[in-house]
């Protein structure tokens, strides 16, 4: 949750807010200083300086006064036919969902190469993996779009001096989050603590959002004269399976983990500042000088969306594509069994030949494959491996922890209905195995495990032991990985 209080401080210094723009007259896209008029149709070259002294009077478009550079009263001022949406690249309000992602898909469009042998574009491989960003993005940020007036959301906030940006910022009475979107479809995503890992491989999702949220509680504080405190949150799209061992851990920071479908309701409700204290805060956060003194893009996103829109059908084509041909090539991975040949046919010949010298060969081979055996079982049985080999205890035990790790994930993956197995066993390749020959994990050569479930089955503990150091680690599904004193030296 984000803090508990807001601090106000003194406002005095503040300058006034330059006043709202008179019908007519908008924001000037390329100067930021001074408003421009739009005809209704176009921008036309009338401009007049956003000066609160001089609120009250602007120069009227297409007049010998205007040229003059004179003013006159704003009742006759002309309106414009139709009030545009004008994209102001000074509010952040005006960018849309994934528009930084956008961005990259389309300038990977256009290096795109032309097949010689069909004529098809080829898209860089890596263009999926932004096109899938996006996906999740704006996935979320429909979600988000269902908030009340009561909140301002701002998406693709650029941030910092080397092109980054948070994928959306969520601001209202009841706090402050910044959102990172993680678009993991049909994978299955388990989180314990700082550890988060997408189908079992180790991802740092954690540590950045805890990141994110801390730098923006920073900058808004600075920007705002608030103490502004801020959550971080990583939505997961698409994912097979969600499961929490342990609370995120964010340090310093509250961190949060949640489908997408549950975000709204894992916001909380609570008021913690007052009507007030939001807009200072969204007045802050709409500057883009307030994340970053990079230059601010004039990239009109409806143009944008347009582009993207447009090349999204074959972007799906494209990856169908590429999964059919993943498909094929790993079916003609396998093995294929064939009829063996049948030999061509001769005439049998004439002269008949004598089958001695055949015979003769065969018992030479025999004999010399009876005295391999024989040699061969001289040998004696095989030694088993010898145990694994750790410089100190403490990289013994780390190397056990991981194990245990992936072991708790893995029996939760082989527990469907929660009840783990009654008992696992190490096999000779020193793999943890369930009873029917599910490996549950691979262990250091001479690991000892002692396994543990309780009587419903619903919990168990794990302890293993090394080889070398005697390091040992317990593993539960309430604790988590939990490191255990040395049982030798």
């Amino acid at each position: 949750m984000p803090g508990r209080h807001a601090l106000a401080v003194d406002d005095e210094g503040l300058q006034p807010a330059p006043p709202q723009p008179p019908s007519g007259w908008y924001a000037d896209p390329v100067d930021d200083a001074q408003w421009r008029w739009w005809s209704g149709e176009a921008w036309e070259e009338h401009r007049h300086p956003r000066d609160p002294l001089l609120a009250n009077e602007y120069a009227q478009p297409g007049t010998v006064k205007a040229a003059q550079s004179t003013v006159q009263p704003l009742a006759s001022l002309p309106e414009p036919e139709t009030a545009p949406t004008v994209f102001d690249p000074r509010d952040l309000r005006g960018r849309i969902p994934a528009q930084s992602l956008m961005e990259q898909v389309l300038r990977l469009s256009a290096e795109a190469t032309t097949d010689a042998h069909n004529g098809r574009r080829k898209l860089p491989d890596e263009i999926h993996s932004w096109y899938a960003g996006a996906v999740g993005e704006r996935r979320v940020a429909d979600i988000l779009s269902r908030l009340g007036d009561e909140w301002t959301v701002l998406h693709s906030v650029p941030v910092g001096s080397e092109g980054s940006d948070i994928d959306h910022v969520l601001i209202g009475p009841a706090g402050v989050y910044t959102i990172n979107t993680k678009h993991h479809a049909n994978k299955d995503v388990w989180v314990a603590g700082r550890a988060l890992r997408v189908s079992n491989h180790p991802q740092h999702h954690i540590s950045n959002a805890a990141f994110e949220a801390r730098r923006a509680a920073k900058l808004l504080t600075q920007a705002s004269g608030l103490t502004v405190e801020t959550a971080g949150v990583v939505v997961v799209v698409g994912a097979r399976k969600l499961v929490i061992k342990a609370a995120p851990d964010g340090d310093d920071v509250t961190v949060g983990v949640e489908r997408d479908s549950e975000l709204l309701g894992a916001l909380q409700s609570r008021r913690i500042y007052s009507d007030e204290q939001v807009q200072r805060i969204v007045d802050a956060a709409v500057r883009p000088r307030t994340w970053s003194l990079l230059p601010v893009s004039t990239v009109d996103p409806r143009d944008l969306q347009s582009h993207f829109e447009a090349l999204e059908p074959e972007l799906a084509a494209d990856a169908r594509r590429l999964s059919q041909v993943a498909s094929k090539g790993a079916a003609t991975a396998r093995p294929q069994r064939t009829a063996p040949s049948r030999p061509p046919s001769r005439r049998p010949s004439k002269k008949r030949r004598s089958i001695l010298p055949g015979l003769m060969k065969l018992a030479v081979f025999a004999v010399a494959l009876i005295i391999a055996v024989n040699y061969l079982g001289s040998l004696g049985a095989p030694s088993a491996p010898a145990p694994a080999s750790f410089a100190s205890a403490e990289l013994e035990q780390s190397a056990l922890s991981q194990a245990a790790g992936t072991a708790a994930f893995a029996l939760d993956q082989l527990s469907p209905s929660g009840v783990r197995p009654a008992s696992l066993v190490i096999g000779e390749d020193s793999t943890l195995k369930t009873p029917d020959g599910s490996v549950v994990v691979a262990l250091p050569v001479g690991t000892t495990a002692d396994y543990a479930p309780s009587a419903d089955g619903l919990s168990y503990t794990l302890t293993l032991t090394g080889p070398q150091h005697g390091s040992a680690v317990t593993v539960t599904p309430e604790a988590g990985v939990v490191p255990a004193p040395a049982t030798a030296s």
